[in-house]
This record gives structure tokens, C-alpha cells and sequence, in this order.
């Protein structure tokens, strides 16, 4: 498929970095931790953040899968504990929660820098949303599997990643830059797009959003 681009931009303030996901490599990793907000300015942040992913800034809603639309089905392998290849699902079997849906490959610096973010999310929120990481390093030059096994590993990510043997998600779900996230309503619908980075807080705007739908 050729070269896909890794996007996220990192933002530096006084005393940490805010992951925007707007554009720009996201190789530099904060000494405290990424996207620490101070607590005063937190709901103005997430109203922000909010705003940011739903009026469509750093997202891809081209011509092809439109917002509303039921998201392409495909099947996909887990990775496990024991770094054996799990049984074959399928992203329709998830249906009856929101999913968040994200694309990414272990070389890609940005997506290192986001992993950590949907970790944290997912320990928030996995009673009530379905959130899923695949690798498509093979099919972007950005790593192969046993790099994405080892990034997973590395990095103590405990949600649901894996793979898909299918390189038409590349095209259907239009990931045209590293990592993409697909919002998905618990009816299968795509909600949103984002090419880039999104950080803890970030995430969590989003899935209050999914949540009332």
C-alpha cells in the first residue's frame, strides 16, 4: 500500500506536554507523564478537546465511509499473554457497546506515545465501552508483528490488540495517517474520525459523547 504517515502533535506547556493529535511527528515523551492537566482547568479542557473531535479537526470524513454509516465488518486476531496468535473475531461481534476502534503499527513513535493514553482509558471505561487496538504495521512499513507484539509487552497495555490478514480496512476505514481511531455507536455507526494522537482526557470527552447517544 506504501508509506503511511505518523501523525500526532505534542504540545509543551510549563510543566507537561498535551497531546493534541492535530499534526507533526510525536517522538519526544514527557519526564511526567503525558497529558496531565491541572485540575482547574479541566472541564474547560475537555469541553475543548470535545469540540476539537466533533466540529472535525484533525479527522478524515472523505468520500467513501460517511459519518451515520454502518463501519465495514472484518475479522481480526487477538494477541495473548503468550504471544501465540488467539482465535479469529469479528469487529461485529462487539455490537450492543460503543467502540473505539484504533488503528496502529509498533514503529510508529506517535502511536508509542498514544498507547499509554488508551491504557488509562481503557481501565476508566472498559465496563461500558468496547475499545480495540489493531496492528496494521505489516501493511503501512511500520513494523512488523512480532514489533507490534513487542510494543504491546513493552508498554503493559492490557486491552484487547491484535491483527487483521484484511489490508482493505486500510481503504474502507480510510487510514491514511498512523494511529487513526474510529468512534463507533453501539448500533455499528461511525460517529467520528481522527488522524493523529488523543490523549487520556481526550478519549474520555469522546466516549461521554458516545455514551448518550
Amino acid at each position: 500500500m506504501g508509506m503511511i504517515s505518523c501523525h500526532g502533535a505534542v504540545r509543551e506547556t510549563q510543566d507537561e506536554y498535551i497531546v493534541m493529535g492535530l499534526a507533526g511527528p510525536a517522538e519526544r515523551r514527557p519526564r511526567r507523564g503525558i497529558c496531565r492537566c491541572h485540575r482547574s482547568r479541566g472541564r474547560r479542557y475537555l469541553a475543548l478537546m470535545l469540540g476539537l473531535i466533533l466540529s472535525g479537526a484533525g479527522a478524515s470524513d472523505a468520500a467513501g465511509l460517511a459519518l451515520g454509516d454502518p463501519v465495514p465488518d472484518f475479522t481480526y486476531t487477538l494477541f495473548s499473554a503468550n504471544g501465540r496468535a488467539g482465535s479469529a473475531q469479528r469487529l461485529s461481534d462487539l455490537r450492543g457497546k460503543p467502540v473505539v476502534l484504533n488503528f496502529w503499527a509498533g514503529k510508529c513513535p506517535p502511536c508509542r506515545v498514544e498507547m499509554p493514553e488508551f491504557q488509562g482509558f481503557y481501565e476508566d471505561f472498559q465496563a461500558r465501552i468496547a475499545v480495540l487496538g489493531i496492528d496494521v504495521g505489516a501493511f503501512t512499513d511500520l513494523g512488523s508483528r512480532d514489533d507490534a507484539r513487542r510494543l504491546v509487552t513493552e508498554l503493559g497495555v492490557s486491552y484487547p490488540t491484535g491483527f487483521t490478514e484484511d489490508q482493505r480496512v486500510m481503504k474502507l476505514y480510510q487510514v491514511y495517517a498512523m494511529p487513526t481511531t474510529i468512534f463507533i455507536d453501539a448500533n455499528g455507526k461511525l460517529v467520528k474520525r481522527w488522524n493523529g494522537v488523543l490523549n487520556r482526557d481526550a478519549l474520555a470527552a469522546m466516549a461521554e459523547h458516545l455514551l448518550q447517544r
